[in-house]
């Protein structure tokens, strides 16, 4: 059962609501720096914190966070274990769903924070484009003068690579950037108004890492929606705090990265894109193990090849022609 722990305060949310969902993962401090980004927004936030950190990390939140800021709306749903990103976006966007004034959903990673004017943007372009999942211009938080991502990445089937648009461009070129064909949009922040969270429904919990905002955009423009590129939303984004790529043991984690990466590749090409699985396959083991080798990184090739035989494990309904209902929200039959 989820130990889900939190303040009632007197607040009445306005109409506009936005409930910020953050699952928090690692360093508390990393996550305190945004929730301190988000507190000169109480007025009109509710935010939802999914600690995948366990009841130790429960207790540093409930006296680093929530104690420090005592005019933001702020629930922390401790998990009994960690079962991912996507898992622990559930947990706290079923919370946030509870509250009927909540208008927009905004999923924040914890090693991100924002500027003044960012989620007004959000706001005004969803206002504008209320069918869209919006996606920030997200720089790099150790070198803000360099755009890591421009709202969402390109993702090629067949090889399941992945380009972060206009990634390491000038900041100051912002304005003249064009706007490119997104396949998703970026984790690190994705705005997206309750109508469509309601009719799309929650991420797939099977990618436990990688790929969960790639299979939810992917559902989301299914049912005819489309995804935008806010450039006014400035977002600081560290990265690898839900990786675990920023742990004491960079080899730990390094493997642990390769894992999944790997694995979520599968499952979504399974689940998607079954006919590009046959090449996929062949570049995942042969063209993979390849180039680790000729990187001289041979601890990671058992990291790819229990990635791909985790992902036929698991995805073995689906292999077999049984087909998979996304976990709805308003179509209850369907869970």
């Amino acid at each position: 059962m989820n130990k889900t722990v939190y303040k009632e305060r007197s607040h009445i949310y306005p109409d506009n609501a936005v409930a910020v969902i953050i699952v928090h993962f690692g360093d508390v401090r990393v996550t305190n720096r945004c929730i301190q980004s988000l507190s000169r927004f109480a007025a009109d936030t509710h935010v939802f914190i999914a600690n995948n950190g366990g009841l130790h990390d429960h207790d540093q939140l409930e006296r680093k966070i929530t104690h420090r800021y005592p005019d933001l709306q702020l629930k922390t749903i401790t998990l009994p274990c960690n079962k991912g990103f996507g898992s622990g976006c559930n947990a706290a966007i079923k919370e946030a769903l509870k509250h009927a004034e909540i208008k927009w959903l905004w999923l924040l990673n914890n090693d991100a924070y924002i500027t003044r004017n960012t989620l007004h943007a959000l706001k005004v372009e969803s206002r504008s484009f209320p069918n869209a999942i919006i996606g920030a211009t997200i720089l790099h938080s150790d070198a803000p003068d360099n755009i890591q991502v421009a709202g969402g990445c390109s993702y090629n089937s067949l090889t399941s690579i992945i380009r972060p648009h206009h990634t390491n461009k000038p900041f100051a070129s912002l304005q003249t950037l064009p706007h490119l064909k997104l396949s998703y949009v970026n984790g690190a922040s994705m705005f997206m108004s309750r109508a469509l969270v309601e009719r799309v429904g929650f991420f797939d919990e099977r990618f436990f890492l990688y790929c969960e905002e790639v299979d939810y955009c992917r559902r989301a423009i299914s049912m005819g929606f489309s995804l935008r590129w806010c450039k006014q939303a400035i977002v600081y984004h560290k990265g690898g705090a839900s990786t675990g790529s920023t742990l004491s043991d960079p080899i730990r984690a390094t493997k642990r990265s390769t894992y999944h990466e790997t694995r979520s590749a599968i499952l979504y090409t399974v689940k998607h894109i079954p006919s590009c699985l046959p090449i996929l396959l062949l570049l995942r083991s042969i063209g993979k193990m390849h180039l680790l080798c000729y990187r001289r990184q041979f601890s990671l090739i058992p990291s790819v090849i229990f990635g791909i035989v985790d992902a036929f494990i698991y995805f073995k309904p689906q292999l077999s022609g049984k087909y998979y209902q996304p976990y709805l929200i308003v179509n209850k039959g369907s869970e």
